[in-house]
Formats: C-alpha cells, sequence, structure tokens
C-alpha cells in the first residue's frame, strides 16, 4: 500500500479462519513493539492499547480496550462489547516474550499467542498480507 503510513492494526475479527480472533498485523518493527512490551511488563494491570498508543502508531479497529493482567492459576481472554480482558500467567508471558522464531524470519508469517484452549484465538501477523479495507484506511489517515 504505498503512500499509506504503517500502523500496528489491533482488531477484533469475528470470523478469521473460522474463529472468533484478536489480531495483532504490521511490518517487523510493530510487531518488535508488542514483544517489547512483554519483555518489560510486570503483571500489573494496564490497558496495553494505550500502553502501545504512547510508543507507538497504533490503529485499534473494532477494539476499544485490552486490559491485561496476571493471572496465578490459568490463562483467560474474554471479549465483549469490543473490550478484551486477557488474563496472563507468567508462564505464557515468557512463552510470547521467546516466540524469536517469528522476529528472526523477517519476511512474513504469523503466530498464535494463545493456548488454544479459549473461544478467542489470540495472533500476531507480521509482513502478511492482512489488507485494511479502504474505509479504514482513510479514517486511519486523517
Amino acid at each position: 500500500m504505498k503512500g499509506v503510513e504503517r500502523l500496528l492494526s489491533v482488531r477484533y475479527d469475528p470470523d478469521l479462519r473460522s474463529q472468533d480472533t484478536l489480531l495483532f498485523a504490521d511490518s517487523w518493527g510493530h510487531i518488535d513493539l508488542l514483544r517489547s512490551f512483554f519483555v518489560g511488563w510486570d503483571g500489573e494491570e494496564l490497558d496495553c492499547i494505550q500502553y502501545l498508543q504512547l510508543r507507538g502508531k497504533v490503529y485499534p479497529f473494532s477494539v476499544s480496550g485490552l486490559c491485561l493482567r496476571r493471572n496465578t492459576k490459568r490463562d483467560s481472554f474474554i471479549w465483549s462489547r469490543g473490550k478484551g480482558t486477557w488474563l496472563i500467567s507468567e508462564p505464557h508471558q515468557e512463552q510470547i516474550v521467546f516466540w524469536d522464531g517469528l522476529l528472526e524470519v523477517k519476511t512474513g508469517g504469523h503466530q498464535y499467542l494463545d493456548d488454544g484452549k479459549n473461544a478467542v484465538q489470540i495472533m500476531v501477523f507480521m509482513n502478511e498480507d492482512y489488507p485494511l479495507p479502504t474505509s479504514e484506511i482513510s479514517s486511519a489517515d486523517s
């Protein structure tokens, strides 16, 4: 998309690969920003979208918030009315931190960030064709 500024797209897709999906998508630099967040996160409750927006260009589409919290017992993800609540155990956070394969490739790919046990899957797409609809591009440019 020549001439369009690159943004980390955070979107909720109710039917990506036949499953509800929270998706983070963009180029290597923005995906590394997301990974860097998990490297330094100490488990305190915060809104991940707001945090990332303070550090880079983030475009949330049909996502108004993503609350992250440490949970010592199990991982879970709840989606309701444009907001997600993701409870992450420390071992799961460490798995996300060490997703080195995706970032080492630098050409393109995707990775699941969840354990596959929740109704909503969480994925990262890097340098893969996941185009923004025309209406999203025009509102992202304004």
